[in-house]
C-alpha cells in the first residue's frame, strides 16, 4: 500500500505541477496577446478554469497525503495515546463515509453534465467534473492507509 501512495503522490505532483504551469504559460500568453496584440484567445480562461478546478482537488489529496489539511490539534495531542487513536480513527471514518457520498455525488455529476460542452473549447463539463469522484476515491485510498497505520505503531 506504501509503494501505491508513493506513486500516487508522485504522479499528483507531476501531473499538478504541469497544470500549474500549463495554466500560467496560457493566462500569460492571453494577457501579451490581449495588450499587445488587442486579441484575445477565446478558449484560454476556460482551460485555465478547467486546470484551477482540477487542481485544487487534486492538491487537496496531496494535502492529505501529507496530513497537511487543518484540524485541531490541541485537542488530539491533550489526550491519551489510546484515546488519540480511537478519536483518529473516528475521525477518518466520519471523513471516509463523507467522501464516499461525494464519490457517489459525484459520478452522478459527471453522467448528468458530460452531453453539455464548454462555450469556447467544446470540452464536455463531464471532463472537468470527473474530479469530483477520482479525487475523493483517493482521498478514502489515503484514509485507509492512514487508519491502518494508526494501530500498526504501537
Amino acid at each position: 500500500m506504501t509503494r501505491i501512495l508513493a506513486a500516487i503522490n508522485r504522479f499528483l505532483e507531476l501531473f499538478c505541477g504541469t497544470l500549474l504551469a500549463g495554466m500560467s504559460i496560457i493566462v500569460f500568453g492571453n494577457v501579451v496577446a490581449r495588450y499587445v496584440f488587442q486579441r484575445a484567445f477565446a478558449w484560454s480562461e476556460e482551460i485555465a478554469l478547467f486546470a484551477f478546478v482540477w487542481l485544487v482537488f487534486l492538491g487537496a489529496v496531496l494535502a492529505l497525503l501529507r496530513s497537511r489539511h487543518l484540524g485541531l490539534d490541541i485537542l488530539i495531542n491533550a489526550l491519551p495515546v489510546g484515546a488519540r487513536r480511537y478519536v483518529l480513527l473516528l475521525a477518518n471514518l466520519v471523513t471516509a463515509v463523507t467522501l464516499w457520498f461525494v464519490v457517489y455525488g459525484g459520478y452522478k455529476y459527471y453522467l448528468t453534465t458530460v452531453p453539455w460542452p464548454a462555450p469556447a473549447t467544446h470540452i464536455p463539463y463531464g471532463y472537468i467534473n470527473a474530479v469530483l469522484p477520482f479525487s475523493a476515491l483517493l482521498m478514502i485510498i489515503v484514509l485507509v492507509k492512514q487508519t491502518l497505520d494508526l494501530f500498526a505503531h504501537k
